[in-house]
């Protein structure tokens, strides 16, 4: 903006432009430094110099108090022109901030400590000042409820612009109920199978992955328990099966291991619900036949007419099969052969319209060598990993986005993870506050298991008619 008007500085742009398009001061406070440094992320409090050194020129000022001085980086310091202090027990914390005072000042304050609210004012000597209060009051609360009056009438009394709100990410993303028309396999428009699964950080915008063009395997992953994994299971499933039809999406759903899946048993999408493990080897068997069939189908078709041959609109004539395991170290655990069988399978249905989602605990996920199908998982790198950065590496060796907190993150705050590329997100849940999530779920589900009871004779009449 400020190249474009040839102009140096925020003054100077506002010198040549008219009242109403001039540029309003920015002010950056921070009470309490320190704490503000300990808790934030390193770069993120680096980053804090960098406004600062060429700030002014911008229309940006700072103000930041402390306890001490060493809580304020030397680099930062540095930058502080207008520096105050109140009384210091040391008194060579003086000399650092505001310079030397005169020796009389200091014998003064040794005989008598200062009333509230003196203090030294940054100079050659020091000056002496005594800090005003912001409102009347004999109290604390006093002064702060007549602060919070004198806001009210300044809120009233000003008539002009105000300040964009500034928006930050909720601890609470809700995943909308979705209440248009389901995509059906009928439908000539191919709309790409995914959902909502969050709020993106730094655009506020909603973020998601797609089982057709980021799987076929997806990791959904935690670096300390209880962070909202299976929360984020649920709600994926749940954003695919409201917008997509049971002729559009198929669920395999082994469950025997952990039964957090069990809501989804009856709904017209889930092709099998596995309960147990006995169940657990005819569905693989009957997934491989599945496959092989889809394979061989696809051969023919290229053959027939290599030319005009679309390979993934060939695919797309069939119902998409996901596969959801949750805690998948129970379950490899305890179906040692189903795995490997699994991870046989997913090296050639991947291109056949079939995608896998697990979700475990980084420490306690499989090793490589232990297991081909996490080993396939890891090097694809698509997925979610909540509550911190470290375990990135099990998305293909991801790196944590400079600037982004690495630790200590809240329940279902982590990265979303699309080959290479990380993003820190707020994890959608499919409730609201207030509400109860096994209540919630259970509404939600049955909501769609009566939406396509409704419209099943429709379709049927619809497939009879073509």
């Amino acid at each position: 903006m400020f190249r474009g008007a040839q102009v140096d500085s925020y003054e100077d742009y506002n010198a040549r432009v008219k009242p109403k398009a001039r540029l309003p001061s920015i002010y950056l406070i921070i009470d309490g430094y320190g704490d503000f440094r300990r808790l934030v992320d390193v770069e993120l409090a680096k980053s804090v110099s960098t406004l600062i050194s060429g700030g002014a020129a911008s229309g940006l000022y700072m103000v930041i108090s402390a306890s001490l001085q060493s809580e304020i980086p030397n680099d930062l310091f540095a930058n502080i022109n207008l520096r105050l202090t109140f009384h210091q027990a040391d008194q060579t914390e003086y000399f650092r901030i505001v310079g030397r005072p005169s020796e009389a000042k200091i014998q003064e304050e040794i005989a008598t400590p200062p009333p509230p609210g003196r203090g030294l004012l940054r100079g050659t000597p020091p000056l002496e000042f005594q800090a005003a209060l912001p409102t009347k009051g004999h109290s604390d609360e006093e002064q702060f409820q007549e602060l919070r009056r004198l806001a009210s009438r300044m809120e009233l009394a000003w008539k002009g612009a105000t300040p964009p709100e500034i928006r930050s990410l909720p601890l609470l993303v809700t995943l909308p109920e979705f209440d248009g028309i389901p995509v059906a396999m009928q439908d000539d428009v191919q709309v790409p199978l995914s959902s909502d699964l969050g709020q993106d950080y730094q655009t506020l915008a909603s973020i998601g992955l797609s089982l057709d063009d980021d799987g076929p395997t997806f990791l959904v992953a935690s670096t300390s328990p209880q962070s909202g994994k299976t929360s984020v299971l649920q709600t994926w499933i749940l954003g695919l099966v409201e917008r997509f039809s049971p002729e559009r999406l198929k669920l395999i759903l082994p469950d025997f291991h952990s039964r957090t899946l069990m809501a989804f048993r009856g709904l017209p999408h889930t092709m099998v619900y596995i309960d147990s493990l006995s169940t657990m080897q005819a569905t693989l068997t009957q997934l491989a036949e599945e496959i092989e069939n889809r394979q061989q189908a696809l051969e023919d078709a290229y053959e027939k007419d290599p030319d005009r041959f679309n390979a993934r609109d060939f695919v797309n004539q069939w119902p998409h099969l996901l596969i959801v395991i949750d805690d998948y170290d129970m379950f490899s655990a305890r179906a040692e052969n189903a795995s490997k069988q699994l991870g046989d399978l997913m090296s050639v249905a991947g291109d056949l319209g079939v995608s896998m989602i697990v979700a475990g605990n980084v420490s306690e996920l499989p090793r490589d060598y232990d297991d081909p199908l996490m080993q396939r998982i890891r090097r694809h790198g698509c997925g979610l990993l909540l509550s911190g950065s470290e375990g990135l590496e099990q998305f293909n060796n991801a790196r944590r986005p400079p600037g982004q907190p690495s630790a200590g993150l809240p329940q279902g705050r982590g990265y979303l993870v699309r080959r290479g590329q990380v993003r820190l997100l707020q994890a959608a849940a499919f409730w609201q506050e207030g509400e109860d999530a096994v209540s919630t779920l259970s509404r939600r589900v049955e909501n769609v298991e009566q939406k396509f009871a409704r419209s099943s004779p429709d379709r049927q009449r619809k497939t009879k008619t073509k």
